[in-house]
């Protein structure tokens, strides 16, 4: 679909998140279309008289039932949208079921409720919950974990490294907490220091003398641990 129809994979993403985001239940069909898929062919050979019609209308059930989309049926038979719609809509009839596939009627109204902002008069709503907003995420996600810039970079498709830290880094106050209190004194950000356990520290302590920038603290320390531990 990235590939066909850019525009409704990005509709499709919004409708995803309005859907998650609204508090408005949406409605679910009485029957799908593979449960009572038999009945429905019994139905059009009933109704219809053989040829190309009758042809017609059961090639679309069953793609229909099959799990394809209006849309997809439509480019492959040939046949407009409105005319599945309405052979589906019949067939509904004659079988007493609802089958298609619900769609709520307020989706447009639920998108743009959840996913756009109004802005001053005379400019259009902005979208705030797409796909371009997950990119903020993956940004502020990738440098918080120590991604080099260049490669968020190359990844978002920006040239320059300032608007990719002014428009798209979002640290929020956790991630500020969480790497201040590993850089800076515990006295400046509250913290209380944790206690390393003494096998952890022993470690420690062996690798920096095998590396030979041990120093004679460190030395005395890991003498005073080798007793214990």
């Amino acid at each position: 679909m990235l590939k066909d129809n850019p525009g409704g994979l990005t509709y499709r993403c919004k409708a995803i998140m309005a859907r998650a985001l609204d508090d408005e239940p949406l409605p679910l069909p009485v029957e799908t279309a593979g449960e009572i898929e038999g009945e429905a062919i019994k139905a059009v050979c009933a109704k219809i008289p053989a040829g190309d019609r009758r042809d017609r209308m059961l090639e679309e059930m069953r793609r229909y039932a099959s799990g394809q989309g209006i849309r997809t049926i439509e480019k492959e038979m040939g046949v407009s949208k409105a005319g599945i719609s309405n052979d589906l809509h019949a067939i509904e009839g004659w079988v007493g079921k609802a089958i298609m596939r619900a769609r709520s009627p307020n989706i447009k109204a639920m998108i743009q409720r959840n996913t756009r902002v109004q802005r001053s008069k005379g400019m259009k709503s902005a979208s705030i919950r797409d796909f371009h907003a997950m990119r903020t995420s993956f940004v502020t996600l990738a440098l918080k974990n120590g991604t080099p810039i260049e490669i968020v970079k190359r990844v978002t498709g920006h040239q320059t490294t300032s608007i990719v830290l002014e428009h798209y880094f979002r640290p929020n106050a956790a991630d500020f907490r969480d790497t201040l209190g590993k850089t800076l004194p515990d006295v400046l950000t509250g913290n209380k220091s944790k206690k390393i356990p003494a096998a952890d520290e022993l470690a420690v302590l062996v690798g920096k003398v095998q590396a030979g920038v041990a120093s004679a603290t460190d030395k005395k320390r890991l003498r005073l641990l080798a007793g214990k531990v």
